[in-house]
């Protein structure tokens, strides 16, 4: 499972870890966002770094509850104190206490060549969190749902005290470009879902966000911001949020309009006929399912980083692509033939490439 937050409302969520990179809504908000990727891990690294954060979650659990046993015993002990002299108890039930009003909440920016300064102007006190973002949404080229992803050129979560003076915040043409094409090279190479985008489905219009979330570090707030008032606050079930929303119109320069296509490559999906870069030191087999596994091991080749390989075949073994290819360095000169289990690819950067005209 992914944990995040969303990026409107600040709501805790979860995805199955096959939802990383596709849209979602938040049930709460019903905000429209792309869920996170874990990206640059292996399986296995990843498998350890979440057994490593639920047994670091335990042992801070353990120190969380520990804690509040002690002071709800010694809230207790005083309250019986307090009851006993025939004093006020200062207990006062959860979610309630003086509202907290926002009748204008309303972000500023001016767009300056390839900078967007930024700011917001509102009544709620400084210490107010807010998520902050800047962004521009695309479609995939032939997608019949008209699904808008939005890439930020920048998101945050800070104080409205820190958002009363303005910012300077990037929003350059090549920025969005870069964020682009790492967003298609996630796709295709982590899920094997590549997709082209032409500069007619990239919006022409920047949307910056401001938003109140729900989870305050201010009690003020109480319980899903219960205690939050006023004409710009939005209910959306049980919790109450603020949202101000601005579209700036910047279509992206036409001379840097064209259309991207991602050359990264998913470890289980190569083709025949095509050639591939590896990124780092590959193992390079004599056959396909060797009846001595340990003279097959003998016989082995790395392939160094930055090797080329031209796949020739494919076969599955338990459900596993095996791939049968030549071997070449980037200049041209060959580095044998034999077949590459697709786990040694896993989290490898594969790109397709031109094969050598030599070869």
């Amino acid at each position: 499972m992914i944990s995040y937050e969303c990026e409107r409302c600040g709501t805790a969520l979860q995805s199955p870890s096959s939802m990383a990179g596709k849209e979602d809504t938040c049930p709460a908000c019903e905000h429209v966002f792309i869920v996170p990727t874990p990206v640059g891990r292996s399986h296995w690294a990843l498998t350890l770094s979440l057994a490593a954060g639920f047994f670091l979650m335990g042992i801070l659990a353990t120190l969380v509850i520990t804690r509040w046993l002690h002071r709800t015993s010694d809230e207790a002990q005083e309250h019986q104190a307090k009851a006993h002299e025939g004093g006020p108890s200062n207990a006062r039930p959860q979610g309630q206490g003086t509202p907290l009003k926002c009748d204008h909440f309303q972000p500023v920016a001016v767009l300056r060549g390839d900078s967007l300064d930024l700011r917001l102007e509102t009544d709620l006190p400084d210490f107010t969190l807010v998520m902050v973002s800047v962004s521009r949404a695309y479609r995939k080229r032939g997608d019949t749902s008209a699904t808008k992803y939005p890439i930020a050129y920048f998101q945050e979560r800070g104080t409205v005290g820190a958002w009363r003076q303005p910012r300077s915040l990037g929003v350059a043409d090549s920025l969005f470009e870069e964020l682009l094409r790492k967003r298609m090279d996630t796709m295709a190479s982590l899920f094997g879902e590549p997709f082209e985008v032409e500069g007619s489905d990239i919006e022409e219009a920047i949307k910056v966000s401001f938003t109140v979330p729900v989870n305050q570090d201010s009690p003020d707030f109480g319980d899903r911001n219960i205690n939050l008032q006023g004409k710009m606050v939005t209910q959306h079930g049980a919790i109450r949020i603020v949202v101000a929303e601005l579209r700036l119109p910047r279509p992206l320069d036409p001379k840097s309009i064209h259309s991207y296509a991602s050359t990264r490559a998913h470890y289980a999906s190569l083709q025949v006929g095509v050639a591939y870069q590896v990124s780092r030191e590959t193992p390079l087999m004599p056959e396909f399912e060797p009846s001595d596994p340990l003279a097959a091991i003998a016989q082995m080749k790395r392939l160094p980083p930055s090797s080329l390989i031209l796949v020739a075949e494919v076969r599955n073994n338990r459900d596993r692509p095996w791939y049968r290819v030549v071997a070449s360095e980037p200049g041209g000169r060959p580095l044998g033939e034999g077949w590459i289990n697709s786990a040694a690819l896993i989290g490898q950067e594969l790109r397709a490439t031109s094969w050598p005209k030599s070869q």
